[in-house]
């Protein structure tokens, strides 16, 4: 989840985060596990969630910079851990955080990986949130197909894991996306 809540991420429509985006890591396959005990490796755990959350935080206050650079620190330690669920969830928050600052293409390439290794793992509930970030991300920027494509499938999923909140939130989402645009 975006949130590490289960709840879907918030969506993307206001610009909080003005300032430029900056470099960012590139997922990698995963490694084994470094670590030579178990608490180690709880403790790195512990380590990478923490960072993620720090992320999260960070971006709901405006500081997008500083959440990109906590999620790339996340990132690289579930990356290290060979936690791919770890990593899926922080993909998909630093594409949350991405799209608040505006870059768009790095956003959409972290959110398909989120995507695709929820997928790989059979977390529906990850690829329900994905999904839904993808589908806000589209709406954004005004690729309306490609928007109620995700949202619906993002619907699906939500439905089929019987989440209430998830599928209100896409059936707002899909509401707004068939608005008529309102003129500035």
């Amino acid at each position: 989840s975006a949130t590490g809540s289960g709840k879907p991420a918030p969506s993307p429509t206001s610009a909080r985060c003005k300032e430029p985006a900056a470099t960012t890591l590139r997922p990698s396959p995963p490694s084994p596990p470094r670590s030579n005990s178990s608490t180690t490796r709880g403790i790195k755990i512990l380590e990478a969630r923490l960072h993620n959350f720090l992320g999260v935080a960070q971006q709901a206050t405006g500081n997008c910079q500083d959440a990109i650079a906590s999620q790339n620190r996340a990132l690289r330690l579930y990356q290290d851990l060979g936690n791919r669920l770890g990593e899926a969830t922080t993909l998909g928050d630093l594409g949350m955080a991405q799209t608040e600052t505006g870059d768009y293409a790095a956003a959409e390439a972290n959110l398909t990986f989120a995507l695709q290794l929820h997928r790989d793992l059979g977390y529906r509930r990850g690829e329900a949130h994905r999904r839904y970030s993808l589908g806000m991300l589209h709406r954004l920027t005004s690729e309306h197909q490609a928007a109620a494509a995700d949202l619906a499938r993002a619907l699906e999923l939500y439905d089929s894991i019987a989440d209430q909140l998830g599928q209100a939130q896409v059936l707002n989402a899909i509401g707004e996306l068939s608005l008529p645009k309102r003129s500035a």
